[in-house]
């Protein structure tokens, strides 16, 4: 039945006595069965007749192999477009078709881009859209992912449309890759692309450095623009608006005429050429790099989700909307980022927190991610305010669909610490200060008797909902119970 579960197929084997034949199953799948007395599939088999054989298999097929009701089809070529950050781009022919592996393509795309085949360790395939960003597995397969993208929105993402989103192919730096691992290559291509990597993230106001941080950067790019010319080794303002690696981080332009800050670039510029005269590009894309890593944020991945606003302390005329941030995770902790004003909102280390992230089936009213941590300036509870806490701990939840994302990153990042504890002791000398917020923690947790009618058992378990306006928190309990389990102790 092309609908069902399950297929059948009869194949019929001519084989010699010297002829050892791998039958290898349809797709890959472990769930399958042999016919001939439960012989392993996939193992050789060897015969003494020449006649023919027949032999069955039971498969049970990807849902998202089979396209057209066939169990086997011979997939035709397909031309494939992998970008870089820096807008490069490479087209290349995938002999294998839509069932071209990520694994498969990585290989031509660091041949395409004259990478060294060791950027596998640092660089990965990315398909991403405006409000999704997916890393590729090295057992997906690409075309199908792009294909099937408007799923992966509605399931991961808030957009309301999901099929006006165009997902693109990107080479970038792999999810688990940090400094401790980047730092082991030095050849000049990976170095560029590390160094076109940052440029985009700053320019583009991923990372939020301060204006002077970003003037120095700047400098940079213009020194090796200015070397790589055949013009005067003299940069002037028109230099500085041509140079893309010179833009003005957009959060910054608020901040800074276009005057002021092409000033700022030449004054950076200047000290440069006292401290770095007669650098190599590669040095100079270094420098740039090694002052990227100062910051805790340095490398990470980021989702996206929000934040509910610090409770009002005056008259309320309207409800105020959550807060839009990015939540960036690397092997430094999480930080979380206000997309308005492009501001640390958190910043901690794994020793420094508690985490755990909850789905909608969950009871909670929308899946989120917790960050439970020490608050820094504790405050005192008003008379009469019920604690929802323990004294001195805060909470910060961010609502979002990409919850079990972050969760399952965070986890692995937890479990490559104690591979890289020289790395973070220096990370520690090098200041790599965290940041908590001084407002009150944000969020609201459901008590035990309220988790357990969601989950429809009386066993219980720590969940999250909304704040509720005033009118409906008067008949409703906001005690959280005592013995509710704890955010994931790290």
């Amino acid at each position: 039945d092309v609908r069902g579960e399950v297929w059948t197929v009869t194949v019929r084997i001519l084989m010699s006595s010297e002829e050892v034949i791998d039958f290898e199953p349809y797709d890959g799948n472990p769930h399958r069965a042999m016919a001939d007395g439960g012989a392993d599939a996939g193992a050789g088999a060897a015969r003494d007749s020449d006649t023919p054989t027949q032999e069955s298999a039971t498969y049970y097929p990807d849902p998202l192999a089979i396209d057209d009701g066939l169990p086997v089809k011979i997939s035709k070529p397909r031309q494939a477009v992998v970008s870089l950050l820096c807008g490069d781009q490479f087209e290349f022919t995938c002999p294998a078709g839509k069932e071209t592996t990520a694994e498969e393509m990585l290989p031509l795309v660091l041949n395409g881009f004259k990478l060294p085949p060791e950027a596998g360790d640092i660089f990965a395939l990315f398909c991403v859209s405006t409000s999704l960003t997916v890393q590729l597995k090295p057992h997906h397969q690409p075309f199908k992912i792009l294909r099937k993208w408007p799923e992966l929105l509605a399931l991961f993402t808030s957009t309301g449309e999901p099929e006006t989103e165009a997902p693109i192919m990107y080479l970038k730096r792999a999810d688990m890759c940090h400094q401790g691992i980047e730092r082991k290559y030095t050849q000049p291509r990976i170095v560029e692309l590390l160094f076109q990597e940052m440029t985009f993230n700053v320019v583009y106001s991923f990372y939020p450095c301060t204006l002077d941080e970003a003037a120095r950067l700047a400098a940079i790019h213009l020194a090796i623009d200015v070397a790589s010319a055949s013009t005067s080794p003299t940069p002037c303002k028109d230099d500085v608006a041509e140079s893309e690696g010179c833009q003005c981080p957009d959060h910054l332009r608020k901040k800074t005429s276009s005057r002021k800050w092409r000033k700022a670039v030449l004054e950076a510029y200047d000290m440069l050429q006292l401290e770095a005269s007669g650098a190599t590009d590669i040095e100079l894309m270094l420098k740039y790099i090694k002052s990227g890593r100062l910051w805790g944020y340095y490398g990470a991945t980021f989702f996206y989700g929000y934040v509910e606003p610090p409770e009002p302390t005056g008259v309320v005329m309207r409800e105020r909307p959550d807060e839009l941030v990015r939540v960036g995770v690397n092997l430094d902790g999480i930080h979380v980022i206000s997309e308005k004003h492009n501001e640390l909102v958190l910043s901690l280390g794994y020793s420094e927190l508690q985490y755990n992230s909850y789905d909608a089936d969950d009871g909670a009213s929308e899946p989120s991610f917790l960050i439970e941590y020490e608050e820094e300036f504790p405050r005192r509870p008003q008379p009469g305010e019920v604690a929802l806490l323990p004294p001195g701990k805060a909470q910060l939840v961010i609502w979002t669909a990409q919850a079990t994302m972050i969760d399952a990153l965070v986890s692995r990042y937890i479990e490559a610490l104690s591979d890289w504890e020289d790395l973070l002791k220096e990370r520690k000398l090098e200041k790599v200060a965290s940041y908590r917020p001084n407002a009150q923690a944000r969020g609201r947790k459901k008590d035990k008797a309220q988790a357990g009618a969601a989950s429809g058992n009386g066993s219980g378990f720590f969940t999250l909902s909304r704040l509720m306006t005033k009118k409906k928190s008067k008949g409703a309990s906001s005690t959280a119970s005592s013995d509710a389990p704890s955010p994931t102790s790290i």
